[in-house]
């Protein structure tokens, strides 16, 4: 709705709608047509058009109290600024990491030749099988088994070619 407003309100303006709607538009049809994973950082970037695109459109329908609905909007970015904090807190940290790591030394001390690792309990687009090979396992694509570490630690180990 803000970004209808932008561009009807600001039309004549071809440079504030180059930094704020343009890359909202742009934004869409590029996540439109993207087949890969998500995470949190790819919207970055758009933080800051969206939040001008908003804040634009909001005051554009307050007319005369203009001033009191930005003032409105920076009690509210204040207040909600102490659980954004706690958020932070949590991105770049894979609380199942631990898990990985302890089932990739399992594996690697057992020293059994595996074709692939598989753990279910990961976002998608986690490679299990990294960090096996960054503690210095190799996987063998020959390999008899695969190694499956479950969401509590445990390895367990299927058979591919049974005999």
């Amino acid at each position: 709705m803000c970004t209808v407003i932008v561009l009807v309100r600001y039309r004549r303006d071809p440079t504030l709608l180059a930094v704020t709607v343009l890359p909202l538009v742009v934004s869409v049809a590029g996540y439109a047509l993207w087949v890969g994973t998500f995470d949190e950082y790819y919207y970055l970037p758009q933080m800051t058009a969206a939040v001008l695109t908003m804040l634009l459109g909001i005051t554009a329908l307050a007319g005369p109290c203009r001033h009191y609905v930005g003032i409105a909007a920076l009690v509210l970015a204040l207040a909600i600024v102490p659980a954004r904090v706690r958020r932070a807190a949590t991105i770049h940290k894979m609380p199942d990491y631990g898990l990985l790591v302890e089932g990739s030394k399992e594996i690697l001390n057992r020293g059994v030749s595996v074709r692939a690792i598989s753990a279910d309990f990961l976002p998608p687009g986690v490679d299990p099988e990294y960090l096996y090979t960054v503690l210095g396992g190799r996987l063998d694509r020959n390999g008899e088994w695969v190694a499956r570490i479950a969401d509590d630690g445990l390895v367990f180990y299927d058979q591919t070619n049974p005999r």
